[in-house]
Order: C-alpha cells, then sequence, then structure tokens
C-alpha cells in the first residue's frame, strides 16, 4: 500500500522518498526507500493496525534522517533543511519552498490535502518573522 512519496525538486533534478506498507502476519510492515539511498528511520518498521490518516501524518512527522538530529518529520524536516525556520522567507523565496516539494499519496490522498494546508500555514508563518 502507497503512504507517501516526497519529491524534492533540485537545482539537480527529482530525488524522492516513498513509504509503503504491506499487511503481514504481525500486522503493517512499514518500509521506506530512498532514490539517493538515504537511510531514513522509521517511527515503527511494523504496527498491529494500520493507521487512520491522521495517524499515519504523526508516523511520517516521526521520520528521522540517520545522522542528522535537526531532521523531524518526512515533510519538515526537508522544508527546515533548506528553508530554516529562523528566517523570514520573501516571496521569491516562498513560491521557491511551494515548488521544491511534491507530495502524492495514491491510497490516502487526504494526506496529500492536510499537508498543502500544513505547508500553507508553515510559509505563511515563515513569511511574518
Amino acid at each position: 500500500m502507497h503512504i507517501i512519496t516526497v519529491t524534492t525538486n533540485t537545482a539537480s533534478g527529482g530525488d524522492f522518498t516513498s513509504i509503503s506498507a504491506n499487511e503481514g502476519p504481525d500486522g503493517w510492515n512499514f518500509e521506506i526507500s530512498d532514490s539517493c539511498g538515504l537511510d531514513f528511520i522509521l517511527p515503527a518498521d511494523t504496527l498491529k493496525e494500520l493507521p487512520d490518516v491522521d495517524g499515519l501524518i504523526k508516523f511520517i512527522n516521526a521520520v528521522r534522517l540517520d545522522g542528522e538530529p535537526s531532521f523531524k518529520g518526512l515533510i519538515f524536516g526537508f522544508f527546515e533543511m533548506n528553508f530554516p525556520k529562523n528566517r523570514k522567507l520573501n516571496e521569491y523565496q516562498i513560491e521557491s519552498a511551494k515548488e521544491f516539494l511534491e507530495i502524492e499519496s495514491k491510497d490516502f490522498p487526504d494526506i496529500v490535502q492536510k499537508y498543502q494546508v500544513a505547508i500553507d500555514e508553515w510559509l505563511k508563518a515563515r513569511s511574518e518573522i
């Protein structure tokens, strides 16, 4: 089951990270793959039950990048690394940030919608620092 794919659009092209889940005898087994071979750490490899959309968002927000303690959450970890939260963003930077990440979820389209709202709020807060 496809949970989410995050594509980062950089000058060198688009890199992607995906989370999927498959039902097994012990519950739902989660996997994360990255086109650059980065080592991400999932909050759990197996869950007894598949979370609802809000639970999946909490799961995605708990993903960490090995060796990068400031990377917190698959979506906002990428944003914070490229657009630090303590810096005000001008209009050009906000537009760049909007194009920086693409999010898709074949099986959970509500995840995409909820993240779009959260990203808009995050960008708005960065324009008001």
